[in-house]
């Protein structure tokens, strides 16, 4: 199953059962409506695709067409492959949320002082 973390920090994360092809559309439409409010403007985007590690998970490319993140040009987004048991990819993922964080703490400042 998947969960949605949204924080302060102006980040949206969502993590998923790679496994779970049933939830890709569910998915798919709550990320939508969540990026259709107008407080989510801009706000970078991090999807970490669980279960890399069991044979036919979608892979993050795949999670890339299939939640079509292309549309969510006005957002920063990465779509990190993970496996929760052997915690590959984790700390990746969050070292890139960690950038993407501080990228869009700097290009907000840059657009209050214009």
């Amino acid at each position: 199953s998947g969960r949605e973390l949204r924080s302060s920090s102006g980040i949206n994360a969502e993590y998923g059962d790679c496994w779970d092809f049933s939830r890709v559309d569910e998915v798919k439409d709550e990320l939508s409506n969540l990026l259709s409010l107008p407080e989510m403007a801009e706000v970078p985007i991090m999807i970490f695709g669980n279960k890399q590690d069991m044979t036919g998970a979608v892979t993050p490319p795949q999670l890339i067409d299939q939640l079509r993140m292309h549309n969510y040009n006005d957002h920063s987004w990465y779509v990190q492959g993970t496996c929760a048991v052997t915690g590959e990819g984790i700390w990746e993922g969050v070292e890139i949320i960690a950038e993407m964080i501080k990228d869009h703490k700097r290009d907000r400042k840059r657009k209050k002082k214009r």
